[in-house]
């Protein structure tokens, strides 16, 4: 579930994918994962979760502008790319949403917004890796829960995001990644290039 091991996943897994739209997304989607994985080796490592969701973070609102942020469930904290952390809770936050793109944007923004003042070299070089690694960590969760419910057909469970994974797949598919680098740039008060 590392994100830097991508491309092995999708490659060793994807034969399970037996939908061909389907297969046809993911294929196209490992090809931009391909363009972006040598410019993974520069970027900051760092520990991560590695399973931000909506089943993992918990929000306890206390009142007007006084609210708690818990995580739980630290089984998958992996040492990787710092930026893979933003990519995986984005990709879960794109589901079941008309725009993916701009559902993101807020987190996006403010992933970023203590660095934008000081515009370190990393800002730049990681805005521009995230939309595929977005896309590869969807590829991923809909390629593995396939594969997972196919060892264990009993546990509904596996299956559970497949749908809205796929589904926000093919509405990413006609998505320029030039736009989604831009449109990630302007939410974080960049120029376009």
């Amino acid at each position: 579930w590392d994100l830097k091991n991508a491309e092995k996943t999708i490659a060793d897994h994807i034969e399970h994918v037996t939908d061909p739209e389907r297969r046809a997304f993911a294929e196209n989607f490992l090809q931009l994962f391909k363009t972006i994985e040598p410019k993974l080796t520069n970027l900051r490592q760092s520990l991560i979760h590695n399973d931000a969701n909506d089943y993992n973070i918990l929000v306890e609102s206390r009142g007007f502008n006084d609210w708690a942020l818990n995580i739980i469930d630290f089984g998958d904290l992996v040492y990787t790319h710092t930026i893979n952390e933003l990519a995986i809770c984005a990709a879960y936050m794109m589901l079941n949403k008309p725009d993916p793109i701009a559902a993101i944007l807020p987190l996006i923004g403010g992933y970023f917004v203590d660095t934008i003042n000081d515009k370190p070299s990393f800002l730049e070089k990681e805005i521009e890796v995230l939309y595929p690694l977005i896309c590869a960590r969807l590829c991923v969760s809909g390629i593995m829960s396939i594969y997972e419910h196919k060892l264990n057909p009993e546990n509904d469970y596996l299956i559970l995001s497949q749908k809205p994974v796929w589904d926000t797949l093919q509405r990413l598919k006609d998505v320029n990644p030039r736009f989604a680098h831009y449109t990630f740039r302007a939410a974080c008060g960049l120029s376009p290039n």
